[in-house]
């Protein structure tokens, strides 16, 4: 929600929109990292570019970062798609994810990849959520498909699950990890940093909601927290005959939650998407962390994620850090980017251990056999672990590779 507080009078304004144009510390180097984060040069080329959207029907911004020598060689990269905060735009407010990426650069500690930041504002509410709603139009196909596509297509990226992370703050951070996890097969790393992680804690902003309307009428320009609640209703429940907000709100004016509504809302929590989503989070690689004064309370909703998470047995870096909801992030940069450097073509899952017990055994190998004669399909997980040339199919190849694996 960076910029929030600036922007949320700009709504009055907004909202007098046609309803067609709406939608139109693992690394010791850290410390000094984060002193010498303006210090050092950078080397690498930052650009803002534009493309056509099929989804919306627009032509959408993006701020990408090159890295050093890019025009020079002919080598392909991972990319990182960071996804900016609610209020913000690809333009403002996160330039110091590049600068920490010419730092870490310049110090050895990162390999060379191309950071994306796409525009995912939206009107009337300064955000969308990155989620499809018919206030803001199709901003998950526009993200998942129209830009990934044109990245693959315009740069030399490695187009591969394991060499594709998505990261993002604030909104950013939830629709990080929202379309993370639902659509595995496009990133293998995932990071969120205070995102609204778990919907059930959004209760916990209820009382912020009732005090900001306390002359007795829910509007978005009643303050921070109302213009939060009704920027996420565009995306989670929008009502385009709802005038003049076109939303309809999930807490009713005694302040208790509508059910109809938040039923909706429901559809797009990450917590219950992960838990319908079982038998792939072990295909990615996560970092969650958020600020322990957080001013809409997301480090509980880091917290809980990552106890989700412990008590599933995934592998994950999870932190809580002196701060609020604006203060550290760019302190955080470091962080997030080594995390996702760790994990660039590296499975977080054992490869070859098709029935996920944690090895390799000839019982792997006999499932692998069964696959490849009766041309079967197994399951999203063994699919994934089964593919040991990262060819996305298990074949003859794979199989001599599992006995290599069991040999050793």
């Amino acid at each position: 929600m960076a910029y929030l507080f600036i922007h949320y009078y700009m709504i009055g304004f907004a909202v007098n929109l046609n309803v067609q144009t709406i939608h139109s510390m693992k690394h010791l180097t850290i410390l000094i990292l984060i002193i010498s984060l303006n210090i050092l040069p950078g080397q690498s080329t930052v650009e803002v570019n534009y493309f056509f959207s099929e989804a919306l029907n627009v032509q959408c911004g993006y701020t990408i970062q090159l890295p050093e020598g890019y025009d020079e060689s002919d080598e392909h990269y991972p990319v990182l798609y960071f996804l900016h905060g609610f209020g913000a735009n690809h333009t403002l407010f996160y330039g110091g994810i590049h600068t920490a990426f010419d730092t870490l650069s310049n110090l050895g500690q990162l390999d060379h990849v191309i950071i994306v930041r796409p525009d995912g504002s939206a009107s009337p509410y300064l955000g969308s959520f990155y989620t499809s709603s018919e206030l803001y139009g199709d901003f998950e196909e526009y993200i998942i498909y129209d830009l990934i596509g044109h990245i693959d297509e315009t740069y030399r990226t490695i187009d591969h699950r394991l060499y594709r992370g998505i990261s993002g703050h604030s909104m950013g951070g939830y629709g990080s990890m929202k379309l993370g996890i639902k659509h595995y097969d496009k990133f293998g790393s995932i990071s969120s940093q205070s995102g609204a992680l778990v919907f059930d804690n959004l209760t916990d902003l209820i009382p912020d909601l009732m005090n900001e309307t306390w002359w007795g009428v829910f509007s978005p320009l009643n303050g921070p927290v109302s213009l939060f609640m009704f920027g996420a209703s565009g995306a989670f429940s929008p009502n385009l005959n709802s005038i003049p907000w076109y939303v309809d709100l999930p807490v009713d004016y005694n302040g208790e939650l509508i059910d109809s509504v938040y039923a909706r809302w429901i559809e797009h929590d990450p917590i219950r998407n992960a838990l319908d989503s079982i038998n792939v989070l072990q295909l990615m690689d996560y970092y969650i962390d958020c600020g322990d004064t957080d001013d809409y309370y997301f480090d509980v909703h880091a917290e809980d994620f990552h106890e989700f998470l412990d008590n599933l047995n995934i592998d994950h870096e999870y932190y809580i850090y002196a701060g609020d909801h604006l203060s550290q992030i760019d302190s955080r940069f470091p962080y997030t980017l080594l995390h996702h450097n760790d994990s660039w073509g590296v499975p977080s899952y054992v490869l070859g251990d098709l029935n996920g017990n944690g090895t390799v055994t000839h019982l792997d190998a006999m499932s692998q056999i069964q696959t490849i004669m009766n041309n079967a399909f197994l399951d999203v997980f063994s699919s994934y672990s089964g593919d040991l040339d990262f060819n996305d199919k298990i074949d003859l190849l794979d199989l001599l590779l599992i006995y290599d694996v069991i040999d050793q």
